[in-house]
This record gives C-alpha cells, sequence and structure tokens, in this order.
C-alpha cells in the first residue's frame, strides 16, 4: 500500500519488540528507516532483512540517555535521507530490577529515567528543529499504561513513563496551514 512513502523515520529501541515490529510495518509501507539501539548485531540484521527486501533502512549504534549519540542518530538520519518526517522515540523498558521507591537501587531508579525518559526529552529536542523546518511532522512516544495507574514494585518505570506520557511537543511543531 505505501502509506508511508518516502517518509523519512527514526526509531529507537528497534532491534527488539515493538520497535521491531513498527520498522518492519513501516519499511513494508515505503518508509525510508534509521534504525537505532545498542544492540547494534540484532539492529543491523534487521537492516539487512529489510533492506534484502527491497526497502530503504540504515542502523546506528545508539545509547538514547547520551546526548551525543541521539544528536549524531539524527543528524545521520537528515544528512542520508535529506530531512526528518517522523520520531518514534520507542527505547525503554523495566527491568527486573525495579522496585519499590523505598528498596530501589539508586543506579537501577537514574538508567530508568535515562532510558526511558531522558531519551525521549532527548529525541525531541534534536529533531523537533528538524521537523520545523521541513513544515511540520510527527512525534511518537510510547509509553505504558503504568504511566496511568503505576505498578507495585515498578517504580522508576512508572515514573518515568508518567513523564513522557506529560511531555508536550506539539507546541514546538505548529501545523502548517493548508487553507
Amino acid at each position: 500500500m505505501e502509506r508511508l512513502k518516502d517518509k523519512r523515520i527514526l526509531i529507537t529501541g528497534s532491534a527488539s519488540g515493538i520497535g521491531r515490529a513498527a520498522a518492519r510495518l513501516f519499511a513494508r509501507e515505503g518508509a525510508m528507516l534509521t534504525l537505532c539501539d545498542r544492540d547494534h548485531d540484532n539492529n543491523r540484521a534487521l537492516v539487512d532483512q529489510i533492506t534484502t527486501a527491497g526497502s530503504q533502512a540504515q542502523a546506528i549504534e545508539t545509547d538514547v540517555g547520551e546526548p551525543g549519540d541521539m544528536q549524531n542518530a539524527i543528524d545521520t538520519a537528515v544528512a542520508t535521507y535529506g530531512g526528518l518526517d517522523v520520531l518514534y522515540n520507542n527505547a525503554g523498558g523495566a527491568t527486573k530490577h525495579d522496585g519499590a521507591v523505598t528498596e530501589i537501587e539508586l543506579d537501577e531508579f537514574w538508567r530508568t529515567i535515562r532510558v526511558d525518559l531522558f531519551g525521549t526529552v532527548l529525541g525531541c529536542r534534536f529533531a523537533i528543529p528538524h521537523l520545523v523546518s521541513a513544515g511540520g511532522g510527527s512525534i511518537i512516544n510510547t509509553t505504558s499504561i503504568r504511566a496511568m495507574i503505576g505498578t507495585e514494585g515498578a517504580d522508576a518505570y512508572t515514573t518515568a513513563k508518567g513523564g513522557v506520557a506529560t511531555l508536550q511537543s506539539k507546541r514546538h511543531c505548529p501545523r502548517r496551514n493548508t487553507h
């Protein structure tokens, strides 16, 4: 159907799970993809599958919680494809080390906030100027029902996803007037 023909899309957390499934779907719909993940081997294997099937994709080893990595990923996407139409902030997740706020190791709490929330903020921060200069675009931020209802024993994940759910980027990307 190619509903996304020639759309330039950057996906974080693309090597597995929801990000991997989204990359395959977006490729089938004609998108040009920049796939970002710390798991470079699985991300590279996904790019090989996508390009073998005739779609365009590139893999960039990216730690979304590192400003330089996120800036590089977005700059590379823009340089390769001539712009950016969609940012899909998908990287993140909970680990078995999450816990109650009174018990969780502080390093685990900050790791979750750094990846799930700060990584999303960085993606928006570096992508928005490109989306604005292109006349608009879309940002998709993955969150969870846990952001609204919480989950006992997953306070870091709940807090991070709550932050993502309340992040407002739309005021920075005004719609084009199509009248």
